[in-house]
C-alpha cells in the first residue's frame, strides 16, 4: 500500500491561526466590544475577511477564544478612555537626567575612547591627503591614466601595421 499519496487537509507547516486571522479576530472583538455590532460575521466583515471560507475558518476560532479576544479588546478601550496623569516635578527631572545618561551611554558606544585616539593618530595624514599637493597628485595621476588607456591601443595598431607591412 502506498502512504506516500496526497494528504488532506492544511499543508504540513501551516499554522492554524496565523498573524492575518489574529489581526482580524482582535479588529472583530475590538468593533464588537465597542458596540459597532452585534453580530461576528459582520465584524468579520468589517475587519476585511470577504472570502466566505475565510470567515467559516473565522468562526470556528472565534468560537474557541471569543473570551480571550473581547477582554483583551475591553481592556485596550479602557486603557485608552483613562486620562493620562501628568509626571510630577521630580520625575520629569529625573526623565531628564535618565535621557542624558542614555544619550552619553549611546555616544560611548558610537564614539568609543579608543576609535577617537586613531581618529587624533590619523588627522595628519587627513590633512595631508587633503592638501593641495595630494589633490595635483590626484589630477596627475588622472591625465596619466587617460593617456595610457589611449596610447596603448595607439601602440597596438602601429605594431599591427609594421607585422602588417612585414609580411606585405
Amino acid at each position: 500500500m502506498n502512504t506516500n499519496g496526497r494528504k488532506r487537509g492544511r499543508p504540513q507547516g501551516a499554522s492554524r491561526l496565523n498573524d492575518r486571522d489574529r489581526l482580524t479576530l482582535g479588529l472583530t472583538a475590538r468593533f464588537l466590544a465597542n458596540g459597532e455590532t452585534n453580530i461576528p460575521t459582520v465584524a468579520f466583515r468589517m475587519a476585511g475577511a470577504d472570502d466566505d471560507s475565510h470567515i467559516r475558518r473565522l468562526r470556528r476560532k472565534w468560537k474557541i477564544d471569543s473570551a480571550k479576544y473581547l477582554e483583551c479588546a475591553r481592556k485596550e478601550i479602557q486603557d485608552e478612555n483613562t486620562p493620562v496623569r501628568m509626571p510630577s516635578r521630580f520625575y520629569a527631572s529625573n526623565a531628564i537626567e535618565r535621557v542624558l545618561a542614555q544619550q552619553n551611554a549611546f555616544d560611548r558606544i558610537v564614539n568609543p575612547p579608543h576609535l577617537q585616539a586613531v581618529r587624533r593618530l590619523m588627522a595628519p595624514f587627513d590633512q595631508f591627503r587633503n592638501s593641495p599637493t595630494m589633490q595635483l597628485m590626484k589630477v596627475v595621476q588622472d591625465h596619466q591614466r587617460m593617456f595610457n588607456a589611449i596610447s596603448r591601443p595607439m601602440l597596438a595598431a602601429e605594431r599591427l601595421a609594421r607585422d602588417w607591412n612585414r609580411l606585405g
